[in-house]
C-alpha cells in the first residue's frame, strides 16, 4: 500500500480526524484482501471444499508463490516455459514429496501436486485433482471408497490396510487401494491444468517416486517445436493400446495438451466409462491421444522405468547403446535414492560439466564405485542361470571367473546366477553377490569416452 503524507498546513482538528479514519479504512480494505488471497493459497484442506467444483487452481511453487527466489541455483535456460505436474496420493504423499522439496523441485518456477486429498506439505499446496468427478462415479465406484473416507475425516480416515505398499507387478499394484484410484487422476489432470496454465510450451509429468535431470531434459526439448503435436515418454503397452508410461515421465507439447483438452471436455461421459474398464490410467491417457490423432514418439532410454542401481547401462541386450545417451529420468526412486542422484549431479554440474549427462557418467561416477566383490544380503539382479555353479557360492563365484564375459554372479540356496553387465542391484535378505571389478573397469575403458551424444530421435 502506499504511503500518505501529510502537507504542513493542514488546519483544524476535523481535517486531521477524518485523515486519520481515511487511513485507517484503507489499512483494513488492504488486510483484508491480503488476508483472503493467502487464505485461499496455503490454507490445506479449507481451501478446496470437497464436495465444490472450484473453477480454478493456482500453480504451486518452491515458495508458496509466483514470485519467490530461486536460491543456490544452477541456470536451466528455459525452464519458465515448462509447467511441472507431480501426481501422488494421500498414502505416499508424506513420504514422496518432501524430499522433491528439497531436491528436484528446489529450482523449478512453475509446478503443481495434485493428489487424491487437498493438504499442505512443506508449506506447498498439494491439491485434490478428483474433485470434479462426477459425484454419482464417486458413489458406485469401489476404487473410491478411500476418496470418500478422506474427504469425510481427513487423514483420520485412512486405515492400515490403505497404507500397502506391494511392489509393482505387471499389472500395477492391484492390492494397493490408492494404486486403484490413481487411474481417475489422469484425464482430469490436463483440465485442471488448462485452467491453470494455458500458455506454457511444455508440460512435463511426474510421479513422487520419478527423478528428472532438467539440464538433460531442457536440452531435449530446446530441439522440439512445442507447436507440433508431441507425446513422449517410455512405451507400454496393454493390448492394442501403446502409451507412456507414467513413473517414467511424460513430456506433452503445448499443441497436443491443448488438443486434448478439447477432446476430454466434449467426450467426458464417454472418456469415463472407458476409465472404468481399464486399470491403468497411463493407458487412459494414451487412448485418448490416440483418438485425437496423436500416438506416442519413444523417447526410451532418455525417459524409462528404472532406478540407476537397476538400469542396463552396457551389454549385449542393448548393444551397448544406452552407454552414450543423456539421463532425462529414473523411476521406483526412494527418497533417499533421490537424494543420492540428487548430490551426484550437483557435485557434477559443480565440477562446471555443461554437456548433458550420459548414462555412462551415471555409471562411472555412482554405481561403479558402489561395487565390491562380495556382499551379503544382496542382489545383483544377475539374470543368467548356470546350473554349474549351483552347488555353493564358492563354486558360482568360480565360475564366473572362468567365464571372461562375466562381470557378476549372485547365488541363493543352491541357484547361481551370473550377468555380462554390472549392475548395483539391492539389498535382499538370504542372496549373495559379488562382482569381477577389474572386468567391469576394462569396459570402462572400451566404451569411452563418448565419441557422439545418442540423442533419441524424437
Amino acid at each position: 500500500m502506499n504511503r500518505l503524507a501529510f502537507g504542513p498546513y493542514c488546519q483544524g482538528v476535523r481535517l486531521l480526524l477524518a485523515l486519520f479514519i481515511g487511513l485507517a479504512w484503507l489499512r483494513y480494505l488492504s488486510w483484508h484482501d491480503t488476508g483472503a488471497r493467502d487464505s485461499g493459497r496455503t490454507s490445506g484442506r479449507t481451501s478446496e471444499d470437497p464436495h465444490s467444483k472450484s473453477p480454478k487452481i493456482p500453480p504451486a511453487t518452491p515458495m508458496g508463490n509466483n514470485t519467490h527466489e530461486l536460491v543456490d541455483c544452477h541456470p536451466l535456460e528455459g525452464i519458465e516455459d515448462i509447467m511441472v505436474v507431480v501426481k501422488t496420493g494421500a498414502t505416499e504423499a508424506l513420504e514422496k514429496i518432501p524430499v522433491h522439496l528439497r531436491t528436484t523441485l528446489k529450482c523449478i518456477p512453475n509446478f503443481v501436486i495434485f493428489s487424491d486429498f487437498a493438504e499442505t506439505i512443506g508449506g506447498i499446496q498439494v491439491h485434490d485433482v478428483l474433485r470434479n468427478v462426477d459425484e454419482p462415479i464417486k458413489q458406485a465406484m469401489p476404487e473410491f471408497d478411500i476418496y470418500n473416507r478422506l474427504r469425510q475425516s481427513g487423514r483420520a480416515g485412512l486405515v492400515p490396510e490403505d497404507m500397502n505398499d506391494s511392489p509393482s507387478t505387471p499389472w500395477g499394484k492391484p492390492d494397493n487401494r490408492g494404486w486403484k484410484l490413481d487411474k481417475w487422476k489422469f484425464l482430469h489432470m490436463i483440465k485442471e491444468i488448462m485452467e491453470m496454465q494455458p500458455d506454457k510450451a511444455w508440460y512435463v509429468f511426474s510421479e513422487g517416486d520419478t527423478y528428472y535431470v532438467w539440464r538433460n531434459l531442457l536440452t531435449l526439448l530446446k530441439q522440439l517445436d512445442p507447436g507440433e503435436p508431441y507425446y513422449i515418454g517410455s512405451p507400454a503397452q496393454i493390448g492394442d493400446t501403446i502409451f507412456a508410461h507414467g513413473g517414467s515421465g511424460i513430456v506433452i507439447s503445448h499443441t497436443a495438451m491443448h488438443r486434448l483438452a478439447e477432446h476430454i471436455a466434449s467426450h467426458g461421459v464417454e472418456l469415463d466409462q472407458y476409465t472404468q474398464s481399464q486399470w491403468a490410467g497411463d493407458c487412459v491417457l494414451g487412448k485418448a491421444f490416440l483418438d485425437v490423432g496423436i500416438s506416442l514418439s519413444f523417447a526410451e532410454p532418455m525417459l524409462q522405468g528404472a532406478t540407476p542401481w537397476e538400469f542396463w547401462h552396457y551389454g549385449p541386450q542393448n548393444d551397448n547403446h544406452h552407454w552414450c545417451t543423456p539421463v532425462v529420468t529414473y523411476h521406483h526412486m526412494r527418497p533417499a535414492d533421490i537424494v543420492e542422484m540428487w548430490r551426484f549431479e550437483q557435485g557434477w554440474r559443480e565440477g562446471l560439466n555443461e554437456r548433458p549427462m550420459l548414462h555412462a557418467e551415471v555409471f562411472e561416477g555412482l554405481v561403479y564405485p558402489q561395487l565390491g566383490r562380495v556382499r551379503a544380503d544382496w542382489d545383483n539382479l544377475s539374470t543368467d542361470e548356470n546350473r554349474k555353479g549351483s552347488l555353493s557360492l564358492a563354486s558360482c563365484a568360480a565360475h564366473c571367473l572362468r567365464d571372461r564375459n562375466c562381470h557378476q554372479y549372485s547365488y541363493e540356496a543352491g541357484s547361481c546366477r551370473t550377468s555380462q553387465v554390472a549392475r548395483r542391484g539391492n539389498s535382499r535378505p538370504g542372496v549373495t553377490s559379488g562382482w569381477q571389478s577389474e572386468r567391469i573397469k576394462s569396459k570402462i575403458v572400451e566404451l569411452s569416452p563418448c565419441q557422439s551424444i545418442n540423442w533419441i530421435n524424437i
